[in-house]
């Protein structure tokens, strides 16, 4: 459907709101055997832009494993990746219109009640032209 809010400045003459759309199609796939899980989703999404050559694109996906360990523990797994499409300015280099960035994450928790858990996740974020981001993120979940 349209992104754009009514009254958007800058469109071409003719063009209006609700004429420029955001389409986007995912897939996602999950698969078990007894304490093993496996988890992995794609999603491409495209913005209309009637003011540039081409239309604005994302693609991301993950591949997840999870492993429980123990009564309570599990191990799991995660990589993941963002890419932006590209375009040329005048002088015809290549650019992206965002930083394309790999994650990789790992972690242990345990379940300590129902709706009860505690986890300890590592990320190594790597964007494209930055600097590498580490984090360790202890958290406390509790459901209902």
């Amino acid at each position: 459907g349209s992104y754009l809010g009514t009254g958007s400045e800058g469109l071409p003459s003719g063009v209006k709101d609700e004429d420029v759309k955001q389409k986007t199609v995912g897939l996602d796939f999950s698969y078990s055997y007894a304490h093993t899980s496996f988890f992995s989703e794609f999603v491409h999404n495209r913005w209309e832009s009637p003011n540039l050559d081409k239309d604005l694109a994302v693609s991301t996906w993950y591949l997840e494993a999870k492993q429980v360990l123990l009564a309570g523990f599990y191990a799991a797994a995660r990589f993941d990746r963002y890419t932006y499409n590209s375009f040329r300015d005048s002088a015809g280099d290549s650019f992206t219109w965002g930083h394309n960035a790999s994650r990789i994450e790992s972690g242990v928790g345990y379940y300590f009640a129902r709706g009860a858990m505690v986890k300890a996740v590592w990320q190594h974020s790597m964007i494209d032209e930055l600097e590498d981001i580490d984090m360790l993120n202890i958290q406390f979940v509790f459901t209902l």
